[in-house]
């Protein structure tokens, strides 16, 4: 997301509607700026509200210092419809290529396979997912 006024007000505005009870969003600690920025323009605004939803603050390869607090797992079908999914993303597939020698698909995935790893659970993948409640404070 790039870093303009107009970007923040427009999430804002979006959060205000929706009236969501959970939103899935990157951590904000990430070496990826554009992660950074939409978790700084979702806390500042729930931060705010007197109801913010709960925020489900996903780990991503570029994540640093995150406790997980839950852990999703998914299987070879979820896996290979992700992966479909993730190359979808035409520019970055083809940076991953042309910089790592492997896609998006292939490094996200690899990511899954960690956390899954780590937690000690029997399925191959998994999503690792920090649970911020703003009603209990951070």
């Amino acid at each position: 997301m790039i870093g303009k006024r107009e970007n923040e007000e427009l999430v804002r505005v979006i959060l205000d509607r929706v009236d969501a009870d959970a939103v899935v969003l990157p951590h904000g600690s990430d070496t990826n700026a554009d992660h950074r920025r939409t978790f700084w323009i979702f806390d500042s605004w729930a931060r705010e509200q007197e109801r913010a939803p709960l925020a489900l603050l996903v780990r991503d390869t570029k994540t640093v210092g995150m406790y997980l607090d839950l852990v999703t797992t998914f299987g070879e079908d979820v896996r290979q419809w992700k992966g479909e999914l993730l190359r979808c993303h035409a520019s970055q597939h083809e940076r991953n290529l042309w910089s790592c020698g492997y896609g998006l698909d292939k490094r996200i995935l690899e990511a899954n396979r960690q956390i899954a790893s780590k937690a000690g659970v029997e399925i191959e993948f998994a999503r690792g997912v920090k649970v911020c409640d703003y009603w209990e404070g951070l």
